[in-house]
């Protein structure tokens, strides 16, 4: 009895190492990127990485890129926060507004999507960790291409498309199409509910000229991502996995190591949810800004205040000296 016991914990232990091994090699395949993680380059105020150091809930910044030529300066024009709780298993997304206008680091206020177009993923996250009092230090990046790769891969999405969007849907799935090249393309749809491909998908969530503006847009961009998320983990296999990072392969990027991406996975696949979801509002003011059209935080403050309750429900928070004075500079513009 001994000795089977023995001998079933040693098969256990080299399925486990295999699978280990194997998830490491298909992990290695995605293009990693190399970012500074000292706080002075993240811009991460002072007091606050000491203040939020916790082992247990890990955020990561989500940047959808607006990358019509390959290798050239791109706007980050979906950021999103997901937030990985491992001790509740929970995951969060919170969507910070393309427009919102603050300080990028360097002392030039813009919108927060231009932190990336300037100086890629190492500015996008000093700009989220200076304005809003985080001290995040890995991202992933995608482009149109890999989202509808991965919408394709997983065997498309589940969606209702209601009528007062079909048009603009349409219309930016012609215009998907031209940026992505003219092959496979996308039909139009319809009202109702129904299976998009990966182009549909992209489109849903690009498109902009239909309700409340950007309110609206990153919901659609939430909704894209849970029912992403909902179907992968329904079908997770060693396929759908290597399915998944194929479609990313030359399209999308990280900062985040081996290890870090092992443990995300392997706490979805153990059942990890997606558990909240909501965009980062804090009252702002649709501003016309030195000749652009921009949302103005009300308080920059006030709209920290409102991320680190959504992210650290219970956590009591103070902005920062250095936000403080961000918010000041912010106000004069009102």
């Amino acid at each position: 009895m001994k000795r089977c016991l023995t001998i079933s914990v040693i098969i256990v232990f080299s399925v486990f190492v295999c699978s280990s091994v194997w998830l490491f090699r298909t992990l290695s395949k995605i293009e990693k990127i190399s970012i500074s993680k000292n706080n002075r380059a993240l811009m991460v105020n002072q007091g606050v990485e000491s203040v939020y150091s916790n082992a247990a809930i890990y955020n990561v910044a989500v940047f959808g890129l607006d990358e019509r030529v390959s290798g050239g300066p791109s706007r980050a024009d979906t950021i999103i926060i997901a937030s990985f709780n491992f001790k509740d298993n929970k995951i969060k997304l919170l969507s910070i507004m393309r427009d919102t206008y603050v300080q990028i680091p360097g002392d030039n206020l813009a919108k927060i999507n231009s932190a990336h177009s300037s100086g890629g993923a190492q500015l996008a996250l000093a700009a989220i960790n200076h304005n809003f009092d985080m001290a995040i230090d890995s991202h992933v990046s995608f482009d149109f291409q890999a989202i509808a790769d991965i919408v394709d891969a997983i065997g498309g999405i589940e969606m209702t498309i209601d009528k007062k969007v079909v048009a603009d849907m349409n219309h930016t799935i012609t215009t998907t199409n031209r940026i992505l090249g003219h092959i496979n393309n996308s039909q139009h749809v319809a009202e109702g509910t129904q299976v998009l491909d990966g182009r549909q998908a992209v489109a849903y969530a690009r498109m902009r000229n239909t309700g409340n503006a950007d309110f609206d847009r990153t919901a659609r961009q939430r909704e894209v991502a849970l029912a992403i998320f909902k179907k992968a983990k329904g079908e997770l296999s060693p396929s759908v996995v290597n399915k998944l990072v194929e479609a990313c392969q030359g399209n999308c990027s990280t900062s985040l190591s081996n290890t870090r991406m092992a443990r995300i996975c392997l706490a979805v696949a153990g059942g990890m949810e997606i558990d909240g979801m909501q965009a980062l509002s804090g009252n702002v003011l649709a501003k016309n800004v030195r000749g652009s059209a921009v949302l103005l935080p009300n308080s920059l403050e006030d709209m920290a205040i409102e991320m680190h309750s959504f992210l650290y429900p219970g956590k009591v928070y103070s902005p920062s000296g250095e936000l403080v004075e961000i918010s000041e500079s912010l106000a004069k513009f009102k």
